[in-house]
């Protein structure tokens, strides 16, 4: 839970401590990303749109255990880089920060069709977040209305 909710970094070590980081860094390669590296804390925007979309088609887990994920993904600690709400979407996201670093994963469901977008920043001097929440924002908003 903490790991979603809020990037927590000592229950993230103990899920690689729990299933070994060559068998993590295994499966997320099985699954596409040849980027994923546990060690330098790095994975990419595209391959993070691709766990979002094998996410929400229950290509990863159990019904249960995906349905659990995007209610975690609902109840971050940090909401506001993202729109409260898109008309006729449900928004899920995981957002990342570290030092100047802030990065959202966002998966919007609506009715007729479903989105995973990720940005990824990497600012200088913790490169203004109040910015990045704006930018975030409307660049989500922006995509999901048109």
């Amino acid at each position: 839970q903490q790991m979603v909710t809020q990037s927590n970094n000592n229950s993230w070590e103990l899920f690689y401590t729990l299933l070994g980081r060559q068998n993590i860094e295994k499966y997320v390669h099985d699954l596409g990303s040849k980027d994923f590296k546990i060690s330098d804390n790095t994975v990419k925007a595209g391959d993070m749109t691709n766990y979002l979309s094998k996410l929400y088609k229950n290509q990863l887990h159990s019904k249960e255990t995906t349905d659990y994920l995007l209610s975690l993904m609902q109840k971050t600690n940090e909401e506001t880089f993202i729109p409260k709400s898109v008309a006729g979407f449900t928004i899920y996201h995981k957002n990342g920060q570290l030092e100047e670093v802030v990065n959202e994963a966002v998966l919007a469901v609506g009715k007729d069709s479903t989105y995973a977008i990720a940005i990824y920043t990497d600012g200088k001097d913790k490169w203004e977040y109040e910015k990045r929440r704006v930018l975030f924002k409307d660049l989500i908003t922006d995509i999901l209305k048109n």
